[in-house]
C-alpha cells in the first residue's frame, strides 16, 4: 500500500511539474465530453416535446385536402366521409377552409408584404378537439367570435417581423383584419411554403380566423376544403382513405383528395427528424474532439514516459518489476483523463442550460420537456475518462518492455534508428544543416509526428464539416435561385383565388400599367412516380418559348405541343429514370363541375439543374390534361420600366382574384436569410474546435521545447540566437501542420459527403444538396491548421530566453 501511495504522490509531482500542458489536455477532454453530455440531451428533449406537444393540441391522424381549386359544401363533404363503412372508427372531424392570401403586415417607416394563408377553423360552440389552436400571447377565439373580422396571428411570424400580440394586418389591399392574439397549431409548429417543407416563417404570413370569416374573404360562403379526422387506436388508416375516397367519387361528382397522415405532415417529419439527425452529426462531433484529445494525451504521455526512460531503466536494472513501474504514468494519465471528465461535466450542465434555453427560444412547441439526463452525463463521463486513459497505456507497456540497459541510455544513444531521417541527408537546401534540421527532426520521430498531426487534423475536420455544411447550404439555394430566377432576377409570380380564363386574368394584370411583361401558367400539386419510388412535385405549366422565363435545359429538350415533362436532376436519380423515360403522374383533372385526381403516364423529355427535385414543367398547350385548357392559377411578370417589385405588389394587391404578389425567387431567399441567422453560431463553433487546435499544437510545441532542452541549450552555447532554435521548431510545426491539414480536409469532406447523403437527404428529401467547400472556407482551414502548429513554438520564446545553459547541459551519461 505504500509503494501505491509513493507512486500516487510521485505522479501527482510529475502532474504539478507540468500543470500547463496537463490542463490543456484536460480542457480538450473536458470540451470533448461536455459537447457530448450537453447535446446528448438534446434528442430526448426533442423529442419529449414534441410528443407532449402534439398529444397536448390532439393532432389529427388523417388530413384530408382537396385539389387545387376545389371547395365543396361543408355538410355535402362531412356527410360523404360519415358515410363510409368505417364511420364508426372515426372519433372526431374538423373541418377547414384553407386559401392563399396577400398579407400586408407593415409597421409605421417599415413595409412588409408577403403571401401566406388563412386557415379556417370552427370557433362556435365549443372548441375543437382536432389540432386545437394554442395561444401564446393575446385572447383566445370565442362563440361571438365566429364571423367576426378578428384573428390569431402565427407566433413565429409575428416573432421573426417585430409584430405585437395585437395588431392590425390587410388581407390584399382593401380586407382589414385584425388580430387579437399569436399562436400555433400542430400543422405550423414548422411553417413553410406550398410544396416545400423548409422553414420559412418570417417570410410567409399564416392567420387562424374563424371559418365563416375564412369563407367571407375567400368567396365560398359555406364551402371547405380540407377535413382533419382522428380515428380510434388500432384503426386501418389505408382502409379509411380507401372508403373516403369511393365516398367522394360516389357522392361528389368524381372529387378527389389527398390523404396525408401524422407522419407524413412536413412539421411532423422535420421535427423528429431533425431530433434525430442533429443528434448523430452532434455525436459524430463531439467523438472527434474526444479523439483528439486521446491522442494528445496519448502524445503527452508517451513522452513523458519517454523523458522518464533513464528512471524506468535504472527501477529495471535493480530488479523492480515492470508492472510496478508502469504504476506512476498510468496513475498520470488517469489523473489527466480524470481532471478532464469531471471537467467535462462542469461545460456539459453549463452547456446544458444553454442549449435549455435556445430550445425555448427556437423550438416552436407548446410544451417543453427539459429534464436532467443522468445517464448521458454518465456516458459522457466515462468516455471522457476511458479514451485518454487507454491512449495512456501504449506507450507505457512500450517504455516498460525495453531492456534495461537500452533505458538507461537517454540522448542520441538511445536511438536504435534515425526514423526516416536519413532520407533526407543529402537534400539539398540553402542554410546547411540548419534548413534541413525541421524535417529531419519530424522524420527522426515519425510516430510522435503522425499523433501530432492526427490530433489537429480530426480538429480540423470538424471545422471542415462546419464550414461545408454552411457552404453546401448556400450552394444549393444558390443554384436553386439561379434557376428559378432564369436571367430575369426581376421576375414575378402573381397567385390567383382559383383557375380563371387566362386572357381576361393577363389583361386586368396588364391594364394595371406597372408590368412590361405578362405570361399566364398553371400550377399545381401532384405525384411522380416510376417502378421503383415516388416523389410529390409541383407541376407548373408554362411556356416553354417564352422570353419572361423558361426552365434552363441540361439534358434533352423542352418540346411544344406534346406531354414530354422536363423533371429535376434529383427527381430523375430518386426515380431511376432519364430522358425518354415514361413515369406516372398523379394529378388533378377538372371534370365538370368537380376537380378530381387522374393519373396519365408522360414521357420525361428534358432535365433541369435546379436542386429542388419538386419543380417539375410540362407545356401549357397541355393544359387539356388536367382539363383546364384558357385557364391559369398563376402569371409570370416582370416589373415595367422604372418600377419597383414593392410597387407591383402594391398595385396588383388590388385586383379581383388576386390572392399574392412575390418574386419569384423569394422562397429561396428567405430560406438564404434563415441560413444566416445561424451562420454565427456555426462560426462561433468554429472558433472553438479551432482553439483545441491551437491547444494541442501548442502542447506538442511545449513537450518539443522540454524534450530538446539540452539540443537549444547546445546550439546557444555555441553562439546562436534564441530564434534560431524558435525557427527550427516552427519548421517542425509547418511540416505537421500541412499533414493535420490535408488529413483533416480528407476526413472532414468525408464527414460531410456522409452528412449530405445521409443526414440532409432524411431531413430536406425535396432538396438534392450540392456538397461544397467554398475557395474562402478553405483558405480559411488551410490558414488555421498551418498557422496552429506552425506559431505554437513562439509560445516558448519565454523559456527559451531564460534558459540556463550550464544546467541544461549538465547531464552525465
Amino acid at each position: 500500500m505504500g509503494g501505491f501511495r509513493l507512486q500516487l504522490r510521485w505522479s501527482l509531482r510529475d502532474l504539478r511539474a507540468r500543470w500547463v500542458l496537463v490542463a490543456a489536455i484536460a480542457l480538450i477532454v473536458a470540451l470533448g465530453t461536455g459537447l457530448a453530455s450537453g447535446l446528448g440531451s438534446m434528442r430526448s428533449w426533442r423529442v419529449a416535446s414534441n410528443d407532449a406537444s402534439y398529444a397536448l393540441l390532439d393532432s389529427h391522424d388523417l388530413r384530408i385536402t382537396l385539389p387545387e381549386g376545389s371547395r365543396v359544401a361543408a355538410a355535402a363533404l362531412i356527410a360523404a366521409i360519415r358515410s363510409i363503412p368505417d364511420a364508426t372508427s372515426i372519433t372526431g372531424l374538423q373541418q377547414r377552409l384553407v386559401a392563399s392570401v396577400q398579407v400586408d403586415a407593415s409597421l409605421p417607416g417599415r413595409t412588409r408584404i408577403v403571401p401566406g394563408r388563412i386557415v379556417g377553423i370552427p370557433v362556435s360552440g365549443a372548441p375543437s378537439q382536432i389540432d386545437r389552436l394554442h395561444l401564446w400571447e393575446g385572447r383566445a377565439f370565442g362563440p361571438a367570435d365566429s364571423r367576426a373580422d378578428v384573428a390569431v396571428l402565427e407566433r413565429t411570424f409575428a416573432e421573426a417581423n417585430g409584430l405585437p400580440a395585437t395588431g392590425r394586418v390587410l388581407i390584399g389591399a382593401t380586407t382589414p383584419l385584425r388580430y387579437v392574439g399569436t399562436g400555433v397549431t400542430p400543422d405550423y409548429f414548422v411553417v413553410s411554403r406550398p410544396g416545400a417543407s423548409i422553414s420559412a416563417a418570417d417570410g410567409y404570413a399564416v392567420l387562424f380566423v374563424p371559418l365563416a370569416t375564412a369563407q367571407k374573404i375567400a368567396g365560398a360562403p359555406g364551402r371547405v376544403n380540407e377535413v382533419a379526422i382522428t380515428v380510434r387506436p388500432g384503426t386501418d388508416l389505408a382502409s379509411v382513405e380507401r372508403e373516403i375516397t369511393s365516398a367522394l367519387a360516389v357522392r361528389l361528382g368524381g372529387l378527389g383528395a389527398t390523404f396525408t397522415r401524422r407522419a407524413q405532415e412536413a412539421p411532423h417529419r422535420l421535427l423528429y427528424a431533425d431530433a434525430k439527425n442533429d443528434q448523430r452529426l452532434y455525436d459524430v462531433f463531439a467523438f472527434l474532439v474526444i479523439a483528439a484529445a486521446a491522442l494528445a494525451t496519448f502524445n503527452l504521455v508517451g513522452r513523458i514516459v519517454d523523458s522518464q526512460r533513464r528512471e524506468i531503466g535504472i527501477g529495471m536494472a535493480l530488479g523492480l518489476d515492470g508492472r510496478y513501474l508502469a504504476i506512476r504514468p498510468l496513475l498520470l494519465g488517469a489523473e489527466i483523463a480524470l481532471l478532464g471528465a469531471l471537467m467535462g461535466i462542469a461545460l456539459g450542465l453549463i452547456f446544458n442550460a444553454v442549449f435549455r434555453s435556445l430550445l425555448g427560444s427556437l423550438l416552436p412547441m407548446p410544451v417543453l420537456v427539459t429534464p436532467f439526463q443522468p445517464a448521458v452525463f454518465a456516458r459522457g463521463a466515462l468516455i471522457g475518462f476511458l479514451l485518454p486513459f487507454v491512449a495512456a497505456v501504449y506507450p507505457v507497456w512500450r517504455a516498460v518492455r525495453v531492456a534495461p540497459v537500452d533505458a538507461i541510455q537517454v540522448g542520441a544513444r538511445a536511438a536504435r534508428g534515425a526514423g526516416w531521417a536519413s532520407a533526407v541527408r543529402r537534400l539539398p537546401a540553402p542554410g546547411g544543416s540548419l534548413a534541413r534540421m525541421p524535417l529531419r527532426n519530424t522524420l527522426r520521430a515519425p510516430r510522435r509526428t503522425l499523433l501530432t498531426a492526427l490530433a489537429v487534423g480530426v480538429v480540423i475536420a470538424v471545422v471542415v464539416a462546419f464550414a461545408g455544411m454552411i457552404d453546401t447550404f448556400r450552394q444549393s439555394i444558390s443554384q436553386g435561385r439561379s434557376a428559378i430566377e432564369g436571367g430575369n432576377p426581376a421576375r414575378m409570380v402573381v397567385e390567383l383565388d382559383g383557375f380563371r380564363p387566362e386572357a381576361a386574368a393577363a389583361a386586368a394584370v396588364r391594364r394595371a400599367g406597372v408590368t412590361s411583361a405578362v405570361v399566364p401558367a398553371i400550377r399545381v400539386g401532384a405525384e411522380m412516380s416510376s417502378r421503383s419510388a415516388s416523389t410529390p412535385i409541383i407541376l407548373e405549366l408554362v411556356n416553354p418559348t417564352s422570353d419572361v422565363w423558361r426552365p434552363r435545359i441540361v439534358d434533352g429538350r423542352f418540346p411544344t405541343g406534346t406531354q414530354g415533362l422536363v423533371i429535376s436532376r434529383e427527381a430523375a436519380r430518386d426515380l431511376g429514370v432519364g430522358v425518354g423515360d415514361d413515369v406516372r403522374v398523379t394529378h388533378p383533372r377538372r371534370l365538370g363541375g368537380a376537380i378530381g385526381l387522374t393519373q396519365s403516364r408522360m414521357r420525361v423529355a428534358a432535365i433541369h439543374p435546379n436542386p429542388f427535385r419538386f419543380y417539375t414543367y410540362l407545356d401549357v398547350s397541355q393544359a387539356s390534361v388536367l382539363g383546364l385548357s384558357g385557364l391559369a392559377n398563376t402569371l409570370s411578370v416582370l416589373p415595367g420600366t422604372g418600377v419597383s417589385q414593392q410597387q407591383v405588389t402594391r398595385r396588383l394587391s388590388s385586383l379581383p382574384g388576386v390572392t399574392s404578389i412575390e418574386p419569384a425567387n423569394a422562397a429561396l431567399k428567405s430560406v438564404d436569410d434563415r441560413i444566416d441567422d445561424f451562420v454565427g453560431i456555426l462560426l462561433f463553433a468554429e472558433g472553438i474546435v479551432l482553439s483545441l487546435a491551437v491547444l494541442i499544437a501548442a502542447n506538442a510545441a511545449a513537450i518539443n521545447a522540454e524534450e530538446r532542452r539540452r539540443e537549444h541549450a547546445t546550439m546557444m552555447a555555441f553562439g546562436l540566437p534564441v530564434r534560431a532554435p524558435i525557427l527550427i521548431a516552427m519548421g517542425e510545426g509547418l511540416v505537421v501542420g500541412m499533414i493535420a491539414t490535408l488529413t483533416g480536409l480528407g476526413l472532414g469532406l468525408a464527414i460531410l459527403q456522409w452528412f449530405v447523403r445521409s443526414l440532409v437527404q432524411d431531413t430536406l428529401p425535396e432538396m438534392g444538396a450540392v456538397v461544397s467547400l467554398s475557395g474562402a472556407s478553405l483558405a480559411t482551414v488551410v490558414v488555421a491548421g498551418l498557422a496552429a502548429t506552425t506559431l505554437a513554438p513562439l509560445l516558448t520564446v519565454r523559456r527559451l530566453r531564460h534558459i540556463n545553459i550550464p544546467t541544461s547541459l549538465g547531464v552525465v551519461e
